[in-house]
């Protein structure tokens, strides 16, 4: 989508790790989750000289029905813990410098990554799963996104300073 400060490029980060709590019970309930989903757009502001990167959507679960009365619980927002959004930017730095500037470093990945394959998914309760989006199930590459081009001379390259914004335009403090 392009407003005149630059094309905004969508971007999935998968596999955050986030807190959800659910308000219909007596007692405090909450979970956690490590496969949480987050869209996001980054952009070069020409204007601004600069890069920017914005939450487009964070997707929701609910609390886990195996065990409780067949009442539907709602969606619950992820609550990202500390270090996350540092994360996700990380995360999205690399998918910048693999796609535009042919660097071939190794994706970051999370510690519970090699893991990954026992823990146990509720797709019934997963927001991502419901609208087929969800990491568990995503691992083809996306066939609209392009490599860099070819011959790019790191040499020419402007060093360029990224923040994050939320849905009001602004910065937040990392």
């Amino acid at each position: 989508m392009r407003d005149g400060n630059g094309y905004w490029v969508p971007y999935t980060a998968g596999f955050v790790y986030a807190t959800f709590v659910c308000d219909l019970h007596e007692e405090e309930y909450c979970w956690t989750s490590k496969e949480v989903q987050v869209d996001m757009k980054f952009r070069y502001n020409f204007s601004l000289k600069r890069g920017e990167v914005k939450v487009e959507r964070e997707f929701r679960q609910r609390c886990s029905q195996l065990w409780s009365t067949p009442q539907i619980h709602p969606w619950q927002y992820p609550l990202l813990d500390e270090g996350q959004a540092g994360w996700i930017m990380k995360k999205c730095v690399h998918k910048i410098k693999k796609t535009y500037y042919e660097e071939r470093s190794p994706a970051p990945r999370p510690a519970f990554f090699n893991n990954f394959t026992g823990l146990e998914h509720h797709t019934d309760d997963c927001e991502a799963c419901s609208l087929g989006r969800c990491p568990r199930n995503r691992w083809r590459a996306d066939p609209n996104m392009r490599k860099g081009r070819d011959g790019s001379n790191m040499n020419n390259l402007d060093h360029i300073t990224w923040v994050m914004m939320d849905e009001n335009n602004h910065v937040f403090d990392l």
